[in-house]
């Protein structure tokens, strides 16, 4: 790939609930929404496993949602911006003895 070669993103399976495939969602919001929860169970998991850190990449507006997602579940988050999109690396916080 050279530098001029721009990377894009795109679902990898259709969500046919969005406006765009006739349903009654907005595609933008339901696409955040679903981002937000995966990270969310991923999150969760975990935490329950004791797994110290995970990397993911997200929308760039969801910074603040995601770092109460992180601090839900015991993680702080750092975010490396790119655009549109956002590198999300959290870090299993130590517990309180």
């Amino acid at each position: 790939m050279s530098d001029d070669d721009e990377v894009e993103y795109g679902l990898v399976m259709p969500f046919v609930a969005c406006v765009s495939k006739g349903g009654p969602y907005d595609d933008e919001s339901f696409v955040a929404g679903y981002q937000a929860a995966l990270i969310s169970g991923q999150l969760r998991m975990g935490s329950g496993i004791g797994a110290k850190r995970f990397e993911t990449m997200a929308y760039s507006e969801l910074a603040e949602q995601i770092d109460l997602i992180a601090m839900q579940w015991g993680y702080s988050v750092e975010a490396n911006v790119d655009g549109p999109w956002t590198t999300y690396r959290f870090t299993l916080a130590p517990l309180d003895s």
